[in-house]
C-alpha cells in the first residue's frame, strides 16, 4: 500500500514539473522581451560602453547609428562603490559603428587608431581626442577603434580607408599594451575565409543591422550580468556587512586606493606588476621599436604620415601615490620614446608632458575612479599633436 502511495506521489510531482518549467520559462521570456523592446538599451548597464559595445554580430566596435545621453554610475575601477563619480556623457555612433557623428564624409584627413582611450571611455563626445583635434585644426578627424583585431592590420584592410586614405595616421596605445604590438600580417584579410552559408549570413546581418543588434544584445545578456553582479556583491559580504555594502562603502575588488588622494583608485594588476617588475630589457625595447618602425615604413609607402602616440599608465604618472614599497618611476616609455626618435619615428612625448603637468600644477590627468584619462589628459595630448603638426609639412 505504501509503495502505491509513493508511486502516485511521484507521478503527481512529475506532472507538476512541466508546469513549473513553463512558468519559469514564461517569466524569463517576458523579462527578455521587456529588456529588448521596452526598456532603454542602457537600462542594465552602468556605462554607455557596455550598452553599445559589440560582442559578436557587427563589424564595428559599437552599435551603428546610435545616440545616447546618460549619467554613468562610475568608472571601471570604482563602479557601485563610494569612489564612483557620476558623469553625464553623450554618445553618438556612425553607420560603421564607431563613436563619430555620421556626416556622410568619405575621407578623413586624420585617422586615430587606438583603444578605449580614443573611444572616450568616461568622456562625453565633445571631450574625445578626435573631437578636440577636429575643432582645433578645423579638419576631419576620425577615431578608429577596432576591438577584435590588430589595430594596424584592421586599418590596412578596411576598404573605406584604402579607397580614401587619410593624410595622417596617429597610432595610439596605452603603455601596458605596447609590448603586445605585433608585426603586420601579410594578406590579413584574405586569411578570413567563409563558407557559402557564412557569407550569406554576414550579408543578411549587414543588410539588416537592427536584427544584428538584437542578436548581439541577446548574446551579451546585460540583464543577466546585472543581476549576477549584484548577487556576487551580496555573496562577498557576510550578513553583518550588508548594511555597509548597501551604502557602497566597501573597497572595490581589483583596485587599490591612493595613499595621497583618498578618492583615487589604481588598477591592482598594474600596481602588483610594478612592485615586482625589474623593467624591460634593452632587447625588448629594440624589438618593440622595430615593430613600430615597420608600421611607419608601410604607411610611408602609401603616402601617409605616421605618428605614434603612447599614453602612460595612470600608475606611471602617480607612482608616488601607490601603496607599495618599491615606488620607483617606470622608465619604459622614456626609453622607448628615445629609441623611436633615434630611428626617425615621429612620436608624441606624453610621458614628459604628463609628468610636467602633474609636477608643475598638480593637474589631474586621469579619472579618479577609472583607468582612463580625463579631459585634461586629452587637452595636454591635443596640444602636443597640434604643435607637431604645425612644425611639420602637411597636405592640408
Amino acid at each position: 500500500m505504501e509503495q502505491v502511495v509513493e508511486k502516485n506521489s511521484f507521478i503527481s510531482n512529475s506532472k507538476k514539473l512541466p508546469w513549473a518549467f513553463f512558468i519559469a520559462l514564461s517569466v524569463i521570456i517576458i523579462l527578455y522581451f521587456t529588456e529588448m523592446f521596452i526598456l532603454p538599451i542602457n537600462f542594465f548597464t552602468f556605462r554607455t560602453w557596455e550598452a553599445l559595445m559589440v560582442k559578436e554580430f557587427l563589424p564595428g566596435s559599437f552599435y551603428p547609428n546610435m545616440k545616447i545621453s546618460m549619467i554613468e554610475a562610475g568608472g571601471d575601477l570604482g563602479r557601485h562603490t563610494k569612489f564612483a563619480v557620476k558623469k553625464k556623457v553623450q554618445w553618438e555612433t556612425d553607420r560603421y559603428g564607431y563613436r563619430k557623428h555620421d556626416a556622410g564624409i568619405n575621407r578623413y584627413q586624420i585617422v586615430i587608431l587606438g583603444d578605449s582611450a580614443i573611444a572616450g571611455t568616461g568622456l562625453t563626445q565633445e571631450d574625445m581626442l578626435s573631437e578636440v583635434l577636429e575643432r582645433r585644426l578645423k579638419i576631419n578627424v576620425y577615431p578608429f577603434t577596432p576591438s577584435r583585431y590588430p589595430l594596424v592590420d584592421s586599418f590596412l584592410n578596411t576598404k573605406r580607408f584604402t579607397d580614401n586614405p587619410p593624410d595622417i595616421v596617429i597610432l595610439e596605445r596605452i603603455e601596458k599594451k605596447i609590448p603586445e604590438l605585433s608585426n603586420i600580417i601579410p594578406n590579413y584579410n584574405n586569411q578570413q575565409k567563409y563558407s557559402w552559408l557564412e557569407q550569406h549570413w554576414i550579408y543578411f546581418l549587414d543588410r539588416y543591422p537592427y536584427f544584428a543588434i538584437l542578436l548581439d544584445r541577446i548574446c551579451k545578456n546585460n540583464m543577466g550580468y546585472y543581476f549576477k553582479s549584484r548577487i556576487e556583491i551580496i555573496a562577498q559580504y557576510p550578513a553583518q556587512l550588508l548594511i555597509k555594502a548597501s551604502k557602497r562603502e566597501y573597497n572595490p575588488p581589483g583596485a587599490v586606493q591612493s595613499i595621497v588622494n583618498d578618492k583615487m583608485l589604481f588598477l591592482k594588476e598594474t600596481v602588483d606588476k610594478m612592485e615586482t617588475d625589474r623593467g624591460i630589457s634593452e632587447e625588448e625595447i629594440e624589438r618593440i621599436a622595430e615593430v613600430i618602425a615597420s608600421y611607419a615604413r608601410v604607411f610611408k609607402e602609401k603616402g601617409i604620415r605616421f605618428i605614434f602616440l603612447p599614453i602612460p599608465n595612470k600608475e606611471n604618472i602617480y607612482y608616488e601615490h601607490l601603496p607599495i614599497k618599491n615606488r620607483t618611476k617606470p622608465k619604459f616609455l622614456e626609453r622607448l620614446i628615445l629609441k623611436l626618435q633615434k630611428k626617425g619615428i615621429e612620436v608624441i612625448d606624453t610621458q614628459k608632458a604628463f609628468d610636467e603637468a602633474f609636477r608643475q600644477s598638480n593637474t589631474l590627468l586621469y579619472q579618479t575612479d577609472d583607468t582612463h584619462w580625463n579631459s585634461n589628459g586629452v587637452r595636454v595630448t591635443a596640444n602636443l599633436i597640434e604643435k607637431l603638426l604645425q612644425r611639420g609639412l602637411t597636405k592640408f
